[in-house]
């Protein structure tokens, strides 16, 4: 059961239970039928005044949890995006120091570098948009997740 749930059977339980007391209370006291009418109708009017207070209450709160939701999944967000920036600019220096590496240890009679570089740029940046695609579809599922 959900909380929604559970508060708009509160809400019916307490407005039935007040109604049924208030109205017992009035019939079983020795009062004139004007004073009856007019006790009635006034408990009526302060029933209908707690309702409206408890909907208005029910509502700042569920606006105060939305809010909340929406701004952990904004974070969420920019936390991820920060990390795929931070991974990008780590495997970036990797690969760039490879390329020294190899450039500064091997002879070109013995390894075609820059067919080597070539394969190892087209790798990167392969594994570079893998990982920018999971990271994309992880704030997209987060986004959703906070709207609904």
């Amino acid at each position: 059961m959900s909380d929604r749930d559970r508060a708009e059977g509160f809400l019916i339980g307490t407005l039935v239970g007040g109604l049924v007391a208030g109205i017992s209370a009035l019939l079983f006291a020795p009062k004139s039928g004007e004073d009856l009418r007019k006790d009635i109708a006034d408990q009526a009017d302060e029933w209908k005044n707690q309702a409206s207070d408890y909907a208005s209450d029910v509502k700042q709160k569920g606006q105060e949890l939305y809010s909340e939701a929406r701004q952990t999944g904004e974070d969420l967000a920019n936390t991820a995006k920060q990390a795929g920036n931070r991974y990008r600019d780590n495997a970036e220096l990797a690969l760039n120091k490879a390329k020294a590496d190899l450039k500064s240890n091997i002879s070109d009679d013995d390894v075609d570098v820059d067919e080597l570089l070539d394969s190892l740029q087209e790798t990167a940046d392969q594994t570079l948009d893998r990982d920018k695609d999971i990271t994309e579809d992880i704030i997209k599922q987060a986004k959703k997740d906070v709207e609904s």
